[in-house]
């Protein structure tokens, strides 16, 4: 009772109806890579002022900044009270368009875009390494374990060491030549192992400042010794004859156990080059020059951002090639997963991958010969589409053989019928590359015939000259039987590939169903190709099943629309389709506006007899 009366005593020296002004709180939350700033001043921010203004300092004031009752209002209320209609204006409010300024605590503050960014970047990061050491004793300690976070990060730093033979200088008076290992100098073929084994582990949840740092310790030069010493098996103080010693298990397991060393190293790099292929700064040739950093003396100019000063060091591309070219299945994986990464920012690398001996047809021949939906596959899919950047790189997919003369067309239509939902829709994205004849035209973008009509009566205007595109140039784009383009020709009679299309088309998923929707665009702007796809069993069928479904994107629907229109252009294909269902293309043609003048701008089709 005694605490009660102390309250009430205190509001009544305070004022019951006294507004209580507007300050600055403290907010506890979690932090995360996509948090901003915390707040957590006490002083009254800008717009705590401001709102603090607003009130009246009488303390037996109500809820109102001004009434009826309070007679005429004041020179700076008379603005606020004439848009309040002369009724009562609410307190902390100035007016409808005056509003509190900017509070400095939340200025900076990221916005939608920049959050969006960094969440994508974050998801790439997430989706681009691996994930088995999450979970494990091996797994980097929580923020909450300070010890064993500074432990962890001490660890990765030694590793450089731990890799190599010799734990000091090598240039020194006492450093033997060639290392001796009853010499206390030397480190153990199972320091060096378990080092590169511990390096696959750390790599999973390095930052960028870390990974930056392991290069600059010189990381890869040990990395690579060890996979060396890991295929001696002519010297008994090799890494391979440790792995021979300590396997144990069922087959599986010891042969996994003999390939560690090359799995550790393809885990690493791919888990390093994902971190820096976001890492856009420049270092310079010379290095840190801080003691135990290296120069970086094979780049060709005088800096480079970490991801290229990683391909370019001798020897490192080499391993990742051997990685492509190994019997394991995982290693093979992680160096696909290393070409993504190179090939992310970079054209050059893209260039350089398409350049050498061997690369391409290992891709090709993974497309065809791996586990049908595996994430080898698909990974070894996406390769491909990352490698199709320009009209020179698509030639170069196109003329590309195999020992046998084999192409890239059967790998392709065999993900595209048998892949993962994924990777089918990458498939169908490669065949819409691969079918581009203008690439100063955006796919997204393509012009429609019903636009180059309005552009061309404009145009035949008195003094407006000539438009930059007439019917005649779109029909030159979409194909009207005046160029032939056999490409597209080639693609639409490779087995697999249309009905591969026509099925991913009826499955209905929103981004594999775009992709498929745009290659069956692309393949019918030639005339050889309406005809071939006329007679496709389901095609029409599917076109229909885009266009009416509530749940399809609108692109897809612009390019199965637009598809349609193609296949509009030429009679024989439509009298084809006709017979197959009249009132079917006749409902179609009049849901995608395909109107009758379009007919009348192409070339009659052939007399077949």
């Amino acid at each position: 009772s005694m605490m009660l009366e102390d309250a009430d005593a205190t509001r009544r020296k305070n004022g019951a109806g006294r507004a209580v002004t507007r300050t600055a709180v403290v907010i506890g939350r979690f932090e995360t890579a996509l948090d901003g700033p915390i707040r957590n001043e006490t002083e009254p921010s800008g717009a705590d002022t401001w709102w603090n203004s607003t009130l009246n300092k009488k303390a037996n004031d109500d809820g109102a900044l001004w009434t009826e009752t309070d007679g005429e209002p004041t020179a700076e209320l008379k603005e606020t009270v004439k848009q309040y209609q002369g009724k009562s204006v609410p307190r902390g409010y100035r007016g409808f368009k005056d509003h509190p300024p900017e509070d400095e605590h939340l200025a900076n503050q990221r916005d939608y875009e920049d959050v969006m960014v960094e969440y994508k970047r974050a998801e790439r990061m997430l989706l681009g390494r691996t994930t088995e050491a999450k979970g494990t004793k091996n797994a980097r300690p929580p923020w909450d374990q300070p010890a064993n976070s500074f432990r962890w990060v001490e660890d990765m730093k030694v590793l450089p060491t731990k890799m190599g033979k010799v734990v000091h200088d090598p240039d020194a008076d006492d450093a033997p030549d060639p290392p001796d290992p009853h010499k206390k100098n030397w480190v153990s073929a199972e320091v060096r192992a378990k080092a590169a084994i511990r390096l696959g582990d750390i790599s999973e949840e390095m930052d960028e400042n870390e990974t930056a740092e392991l290069l600059e310790l010189g990381v890869m030069d040990p990395l690579m010794d060890v996979v060396i010493d890991a295929e001696k098996d002519d010297d008994r103080t090799s890494v391979w004859q440790y792995l021979q010693a300590t396997k144990i298990g069922n087959d599986e397991a010891v042969l996994r156990h003999s390939r560690i060393i090359h799995i550790s190293a393809a885990r690493a790099l791919r888990n390093i080059t994902c971190v820096l292929q976001d890492m856009h700064s420049l270092q310079p040739k010379e290095g840190r020059q801080v003691p135990g950093t290296i120069s970086y003396d094979w780049i060709p100019g005088n800096s480079a951002t970490f991801l290229d000063i990683l391909i370019y060091q001798p020897g490192v591309y080499d391993m990742m090639l051997s990685l492509l070219e190994h019997p394991s299945l995982e290693c093979r994986e992680h160096a696909l997963h290393i070409m993504l990464h190179m090939m992310h920012h970079q054209d050059r690398h893209k260039r350089l991958i398409l350049a050498t001996e061997g690369v391409m047809d290992s891709v090709r021949l993974t497309m065809l010969q791996s586990e049908n939906g595996s994430k080898l596959q698909d990974a070894a899919a996406i390769v491909l589409r990352r490698t199709i950047h320009s009209p020179a790189s698509r030639d170069t997919i196109l003329r590309h053989r195999g020992p046998k003369g084999e192409s890239f067309l059967p790998a392709i239509a065999n993900v595209l019928n048998n892949g993962s939902a994924d990777a089918r829709g990458v498939a169908a994205d490669t065949l819409w590359n691969l079918t581009v004849q203008q690439p100063d035209v955006g796919r997204l973008e393509h012009p429609t015939l019903e636009a180059a009509k309005k552009r061309d009566k404009v145009a035949r205007k008195p003094g407006l000259g000539r438009p930059q595109e007439t019917i005649e140039d779109v029909q030159r784009l979409l194909g009207d039987g005046i160029t032939v383009d056999y490409v597209k020709q080639d693609l639409c009679s490779e087995a697999g590939i249309l009905p591969g299309l026509v099925n991913l088309l009826m499955d209905g998923q929103e981004k594999p169903l775009t992709q498929a929707a745009a290659a069956v665009w692309s393949l019918t702007i030639d005339r050889g190709n309406k005809r071939n796809l006329a007679q496709v069993d389901g095609l029409l069928k599917a076109l229909s099943h885009v266009v009416d479904s509530k749940s399809s994107p609108d692109e897809a629907r612009r390019f199965a629309g637009s598809a349609l229109r193609n296949l509009a252009t030429d009679q024989w294909t439509m009298n084809v389709l006709c017979a197959a269902d009249k009132h079917l293309i006749a409902r179609l043609l009049d849901k995608c506006q395909v109107n009758g003048w379009q007919h009348s701008i192409v070339a009659p089709a052939p007399n077949y007899g």
